[in-house]
């Protein structure tokens, strides 16, 4: 099963580029919020959260891909 299967099951449907961006948009201010304290604990997070938001940025701003 390839993502975009897997997303279609995860969300019932088909997600908008609009539905992405904002989905990108609250985890970048998530990461953001990380930089405040910035703590050992924070960093981790912080660098878990860079793939995520370099996927989401696939689905938020490049072709059509589901």
């Amino acid at each position: 099963m390839n993502g975009s299967n897997k997303i279609n099951l995860m969300t019932g449907g088909n997600v908008t580029k609009q539905q992405w961006q904002e989905v990108e948009k609250i985890v970048q201010q998530h990461q953001r919020s990380l930089l405040a304290t910035f703590n050992h604990k924070d960093k981790l997070r912080y660098q878990e959260l860079q793939p995520i938001i370099n996927e989401l940025h696939k689905y938020a701003h490049c072709g059509d891909i589901i």
